[in-house]
């Protein structure tokens, strides 16, 4: 586990509504993202609800991104994101910045809600999905935390 993550979403982040291919400049925004942070991926799609952790995973691969490193574990079958994702983060101590890319805006609230000073909840919108703007936010995030 490296010391940066990114927490990531699928539907609207990666793949537009109503398509079955991912954004392929969604893609390698995401993937840029990922190297230049020296980052790892943990998926918190409802995707690991709906396909599992491991066919999850596969079609990331399957669709382009580079470095998926795990889903994140639901705390419960009734559990939110934010959940999830403060679970997972009191679980690995050793992670010093987080950024949290996700389309719906109650969930950027609720990740927001967590006070997390090494995190950050970059929504995304479903027309642009993850961009150049929101790569240039996020890595400006991961540098500010590490300069710390």
């Amino acid at each position: 586990m490296t010391a940066a993550v990114v927490f990531l979403d699928i539907d609207d982040v990666l793949l537009p509504a109503g398509a079955d291919r991912f954004d392929q400049a969604a893609v390698e925004w995401v993937n840029k993202l990922v190297r230049d942070a020296q980052a790892d991926i943990v998926v918190h799609s409802s995707w690991r609800r709906h396909l599992g952790a491991e066919e999850t995973i596969r079609e990331l691969i399957a669709q382009g991104i580079t470095k998926p490193f795990c889903c994140l574990p639901e705390q419960s079958e009734f559990s939110i994101k934010a959940e999830d994702v403060a679970a997972w983060l009191k679980d690995h101590v050793d992670v010093k910045a987080w950024v949290l890319l996700d389309d719906d805006p109650a969930v950027c609230r609720s990740i927001r809600a967590l006070k997390d000073s090494r995190g950050l909840a970059i929504q995304v919108s479903a027309t642009n999905r993850f961009d150049a703007s929101g790569y240039k936010h996020a890595l400006r995030h991961f540098g500010k935390v590490f300069c710390l």
